[in-house]
């Protein structure tokens, strides 16, 4: 597998929103269009950065009757990673 370059993940808005929606929504499938709607976004944008996300392996994703459906990969390390590092801050607070 080619090293994926992480450069910017976290870099957006828009990205960092869409990842605590997964992250806080974990187990259901959504469509682009309802992570747009959801985050205040355009299907386009939300679209993206979906994409982006499943070909790093955080997001896994499905057809369904035509439709794209995403949903969290629980074995991602990014998922792990910030599964952590959230457990850490509760613990803290």
């Amino acid at each position: 597998m080619d090293d994926v370059q992480f450069d910017g993940l976290l870099g957006t808005c828009d990205e960092t929103a869409i990842l605590e929606f997964f992250f806080l929504l974990e187990g259901i499938e959504y469509t682009s269009e309802t992570v747009a709607n959801d985050i205040g976004i355009s299907t386009a944008k939300a679209n993206k950065i979906l994409k982006k996300f499943a070909k790093y392996k955080f997001l896994n994703e499905k057809t369904h009757n035509k439709k794209i459906t995403y949903t969290l990969n629980k074995d991602s390390i990014i998922f792990k990673n910030l599964k952590q590092i959230n457990d850490f801050i509760v613990k803290e607070m």
